[in-house]
């Protein structure tokens, strides 16, 4: 796992606790973010729980009140063909919304990573099949 660099103490909320969104929490975490999760499917949030996690219902007022930014996990719909209500609520507020991709990315635009001996490289693999194997 690559600990997200730059949001040390950031408070972060994560929606969505698939795959995705619960590796997003635990970089988020691992680089010092303080991370609030939330997913519809009380499953998914027990697990979060288990590793620690606080679950908090973004769909509640004022959820996002102290939130500075929403990471979404790729299943949930973030513009088309409607926005998740929470993800509506977090642009409304003008809390910036993002996905574990972003923050890969951002990542490696921070000066944390100047201590390393190599500057970390990255390859992308684009289509539709196959990248999870």
């Amino acid at each position: 796992m690559i600990p997200v660099q730059g949001l040390e103490g950031a408070r972060v909320a994560v929606l969505g606790l698939g795959r995705s969104g619960l590796s997003a929490a635990r970089a988020l975490q691992a680089g010092g973010a303080k991370v609030s999760c939330w997913d519809d499917d009380p499953a998914a949030r027990a697990r979060a729980e288990r590793e620690g996690f606080a679950c908090v219902d973004l769909n509640s007022p004022g959820a996002l009140d102290k939130i500075t930014r929403l990471i979404v996990s790729p299943g949930i719909p973030h513009l088309y063909p409607a926005p998740n209500p929470v993800v509506a609520a977090a642009l409304d507020a003008g809390v910036p919304v993002d996905n574990d991709i972003g923050l890969f990315f951002q990542s490696f635009a921070t000066l944390a990573w100047d201590h390393y001996d190599v500057a970390p490289r990255v390859v992308a693999v684009t289509g539709s099949n196959g990248k999870s194997t």
